[in-house]
């Protein structure tokens, strides 16, 4: 699959390598608004897109679409 933005994208490596890193936040926005509760990344934080601002929530779509836009 061909990324809109692949500069924004960072490896499971480079995650791993970053966990204890206190400038790096890891945020899990997910459709299945569950999904957090069954398991995440050590630290990572839930942002429920249903219930947080709209303005916020829209632009996360819109951050997660130009995303896997293809080129």
């Amino acid at each position: 699959m061909d990324y809109a933005h692949p500069e924004t994208l960072v490896s499971t490596e480079w995650v791993a390598q970053h966990l204890a890193d206190p400038s790096v936040r890891i945020v899990e926005v997910d459709v299945d608004t569950k999904a957090y509760e069954g398991g995440h990344i050590p630290g990572a934080i839930s942002w429920d897109w249903t219930t947080r601002n709209s303005r916020i929530a829209s632009a996360v779509g819109t951050f997660a679409s130009r995303m896997f836009t293809a080129k």
